[in-house]
């Protein structure tokens, strides 16, 4: 016996596509002295194929040895170069890393862990 297909129950769930493209986040820390500097490099992938310079906000974190998870020390904005820089005095020593998050069309991404 066949299935008459006006019988067969017909269940459909809406569902919600996002294309967004990917994005990074470079870092880089000195130390001198007291005095800590971290910067970083945000980019994001474009139609044309490639990673171009991101102006968007970047969460530095950061962390000591001892704690379990990062904290947001400072927001900073990416210039038109993509460019972030921030310096500050310190004795302690901190896991550093830049985070972007996610955007509308843009993929968060986070950097690598730098310590000083």
């Amino acid at each position: 016996m066949t299935a008459d297909y006006d019988q067969v129950p017909v269940h459909w769930t809406a569902t919600k596509t996002s294309i967004r493209y990917g994005s990074k986040i470079s870092i880089a820390t000195k130390r001198s002295g007291h005095k800590v500097t971290v910067s970083g490099v945000a980019k994001k992938y474009t139609t044309a194929e490639e990673y171009k310079a991101y102006k968007t906000k970047v969460s530095l974190q950061r962390k000591s040895k001892t704690a379990k998870t990062y904290r947001g020390f400072k927001t900073l904005t990416a210039s038109s170069s993509g460019k972030v820089s921030y310096s500050y005095s310190t004795t302690s020593k901190y896991d550093y890393r830049l985070v972007i998050k996610d955007a509308s069309g843009v993929w968060g991404s986070t950097s690598a862990v730098s310590y000083r």
